[in-house]
């Protein structure tokens, strides 16, 4: 007999997800919505242009590390 399907509902990105992780990197977005949502979310919204957009923000804010 088959397994019935998932009824697991995957929650929707938070709006502030994307800025907080481009302003702040992994470590405040892990911290404010959890490690495995934050993966989940940084997939969801494109990994590599959210890598990109956080690299041109610490190139044009070069003592903004976090």
């Amino acid at each position: 007999m088959p397994r019935p399907l998932s009824t697991k509902v995957i929650r929707k990105p938070a709006p502030e997800f994307e800025q907080i992780f481009i302003e702040h990197g992994w470590e405040k977005v892990g911290r404010m919505f959890g490690k495995r949502c934050s993966n989940r979310w940084f997939i969801m919204l494109g990994a590599e242009r959210l890598r990109e957009a956080r690299d041109a923000y610490l190139a044009e804010n070069p003592t903004h590390r976090s």
